[in-house]
């Protein structure tokens, strides 16, 4: 028995000038999880969040901070800043960066899951990842488009199982988790 169902709902205002675009959000969901491999035999999360991006346009340059506020009664909260800046060299060629904080909410089944192989660990955390990126964009060849990005995520508290006994495991928040590379994208035109 596996039953997954919830509801949310999400709002969203925008107020835009010649230079300048302001979008203030709030989330709201609510979800619960029936079944017999989880502790109680149901468990829920309820989350919601705020946030605001503000986009100024300054000639060729376009800056984007924003902060987003996440709260759970499951996890805890956790407070994501974002700082992102684009910069047209020419008409088809960009620059881009763009650095934030981010997060991933354990799921109810890493958070309660209780049966004979996995023990239920309600003090997990959110975990937290800091992204940075930067890369440019081009259409200056004809007939090609291509975008190529530099990245590094560095991920706190991430999620690993812990063995609890010879046949058991837990999910627990420990240690760091770094990610980096490039990535390349090319597109042609219709042929």
């Amino acid at each position: 028995k596996y039953d997954d169902r919830g509801y949310g709902s999400s709002a969203k205002l925008t107020w835009k000038s010649t230079f300048q675009t302001i979008v203030f959000g709030a989330d709201y969901d609510n979800k619960w999880l029936t079944s017999d491999l989880i502790a109680g035999g149901e468990q829920g999360i309820t989350k919601w969040a705020f946030f605001i991006n503000d986009t100024l346009l300054l000639n060729k340059l376009s800056i984007t901070p924003g902060i987003r506020y996440e709260k759970t009664d499951t996890n805890g909260e956790v407070t994501s800043p974002s700082l992102g800046i684009t910069y047209s060299l020419t008409n088809s060629t960009i620059l881009r960066a763009y650095a934030a904080q981010g997060f991933n909410i354990p799921s109810l089944g890493n958070t309660y899951g209780d049966n004979f192989y996995y023990s239920a660990n309600p003090n997990l955390k959110v975990e937290t990842v800091r992204s940075y990126q930067a890369g440019v964009e081009t259409a200056a060849l004809k007939y090609l488009w291509m975008k190529v990005t530099a990245f590094t995520n560095k991920i706190q508290d991430s999620l690993n199982s812990e063995a609890t006994s010879g046949t058991s495991f837990t999910f627990v928040n420990t240690g760091k988790q770094r990610r980096q590379g490039i990535e390349a994208e090319v597109k042609t035109a219709p042929v």
